[in-house]
């Protein structure tokens, strides 16, 4: 989509969105799992985000509906009940059916956190040591960069067996060899469509029975509950380290660095294989 394009639909909306009336749950849910349904890529997870700041009826058959979403497009939903005047019942049940996770901001809580949790839901569950590249710009020069990025893990967690995603490690390609250079190579759209490849790649998700599915954004910080784990306050939003959590910090430390030590080992030979494409 082109900024002009952009422009024009927020121009659109400025002028055609008003606010009014009632809360329905039931048209919006409905909307977003048949647009997947039509539109389903077999090889990935579909999720939906769902908001409500309000009240609105949801039938057995509408749950029913959400069930058959989750068998059929593998669907899972994270809602999000926003203040006091919010369904929690309904969220907390379309949540479960699917697999995710139901999320309750009470006013002044953090949107911002609870609204990103799903990544770290996904990232935690994966456990995936998959390469994914990243063409940008140096911010002074303006040059284009190649990276190869790879994740690393905490320690697994014994009561939930899920080891928290700490972060990413990246190598550029330019440390060898210029991006620009080697797009000009008659070669170069065989390592490209690799890449296209190597980026499209979704790992499973692990599930995880014992892992918190329902937390509370409060002023205070965050509780996870349900499963046999439960997040403290101020604790991770997304399937954070549940009670019986990891034991002895020298250990922890260790594995961390284990961790780190696998994915630059993974980025870093990942990187020296793209320029060992080219180096004939």
């Amino acid at each position: 989509m082109s900024e002009d394009e952009i422009k024009a639909q927020k121009k659109w909306a400025q002028v055609n969105v008003v606010a009014g009336g009632g809360t329905n749950f039931v048209a919006p849910i409905r909307k977003a799992l048949d647009v997947l349904d039509k539109n389903t890529d077999e090889s990935c997870q579909n999720i939906v985000l769902f908001l409500t700041d309000g009240e609105a009826s949801f039938e057995q058959r509408d749950y029913d509906f959400v069930s058959s979403q989750k068998a059929k497009n593998q669907v899972t939903i994270f809602s999000y009940a926003l203040g006091n005047g919010a369904n929690r019942e309904v969220g907390q049940k379309v949540s479960e059916l699917s697999g995710g996770q139901f999320n309750y901001i009470e006013d002044g809580g953090d949107l911002k956190g609870a609204m990103s949790s799903y990544y770290t839901f996904f990232a935690d569950r994966q456990q995936s040591r998959a390469v994914r590249w990243l063409l940008y710009s140096d911010f002074i020069t303006g040059f284009p960069l190649l990276a190869a990025c790879a994740p690393f893990y905490d320690a697994v967690d014994p009561a939930t067996n899920i080891a928290p995603i700490l972060g990413v490690v990246c190598m550029d390609m330019n440390v060898i060899v210029q991006y620009s250079e080697v797009a000009l190579r008659p070669d170069f759209e065989v390592f490209n469509k690799k890449i296209e490849k190597e980026n499209s790649f979704c790992p499973n998700t692990k599930d995880c029975s014992t892992c918190p599915t329902t937390f509370e954004w409060t002023k205070a910080g965050v509780t996870g509950t349900g499963g046999t784990g439960a997040g403290g306050a101020g604790g991770n939003g997304a399937g954070g380290n549940g009670a019986g959590g990891n034991s002895g910090s020298s250990n922890k430390v260790k594995d961390n660095a284990s961790s780190l030590g696998a994915a630059m080992s993974v980025a870093v030979t990942a990187g020296a294989l793209a320029v060992g494409l080219f180096s004939a």
